[in-house]
């Protein structure tokens, strides 16, 4: 379904991504873990048109998208919900919402609104509200909601975890398992590698720059070097990309 192949990205200088290979297949949860700095965000906003790439090819359902506008890649079936959530805080609920389907060719999406709120009944209880003054999960919520309301196939997650009490965490994780029940596939980056392999069927190890390491996600929670730098003391406590 994502295809990514040599992709090297950056921010004008010395590239950040070091010709990068990965592979989302449908039905898939594949998850990319690294140590801070590694690359992790700028393999997923520039898959998701934040950032053109310096070389390489996106394939998504074989067709280049690298290189497009973000709105096109969107249209094409592929949302970002991005690290620190980005919500519109003065805008409500219901218009942060309604900015994720503004995109849509299609007019399903009153249903697909009444599809979030069901999903999210906190959502549609605080829908007149604004975005800023909800706590850290209600806005994670939201900013998962908001990308649904584009009608996703592929969905990418950056640091979903990231400033979250442990049970919202733990919802949030049922949240993607389920999602990808529903036949959407999940590229997901996140800090806690533990719930992140647990919850994948494959996972990569991304080092400054470069793939390291690839394969089942159960053999890299199981692998020593996965071991020893993700998995071990302190793990999942405050990583970033």
């Amino acid at each position: 379904m994502l295809e990514i192949r040599s992709l090297s990205s950056g921010y004008g200088g010395p590239p950040v991504l070091d010709e990068v290979c990965l592979d989302l297949r449908p039905g898939e949860i594949v998850t990319v873990v690294g140590s801070n700095g590694a690359g992790k965000t700028t393999l997923l906003n520039t898959v998701a048109g934040l950032l053109r790439p310096v070389a390489g090819r996106i394939l998504l359902d074989g067709r280049p998208i690298a290189g497009l506008a973000a709105e096109k890649i969107v249209r094409a079936g592929l949302s970002l919900v991005p690290e620190g959530r980005q919500v519109i805080a003065p805008l409500s609920v219901e218009e942060n919402l309604l900015v994720g389907a503004y995109g849509r060719r299609d007019r399903r999406g009153a249903e697909t609104l009444e599809a979030v709120y069901t999903r999210f009944p906190r959502l549609k209880e605080r829908r007149r509200q604004a975005a800023g003054l909800m706590s850290g999960g209600e806005q994670q919520m939201l900013a998962i909601g908001r990308a649904l309301m584009a009608g996703p196939r592929v969905l990418l997650l950056d640091e979903p975890s990231m400033g979250l009490a442990p049970l919202i965490v733990s919802e949030i994780f049922a949240l993607l398992g389920d999602l990808n029940g529903q036949g959407i596939a999940v590229l997901l980056v996140e800090q806690n590698a533990r719930k992140a392999l647990a919850l994948a069927s494959r996972g990569y190890v991304l080092e400054s720059g470069r793939i390291v390491l690839e394969g089942p996600a159960a053999a890299l929670a199981a692998s020593p070097a996965v071991l020893d730098a993700y998995l071990g003391a302190g793990a999942g406590t405050g990583r970033a990309a």
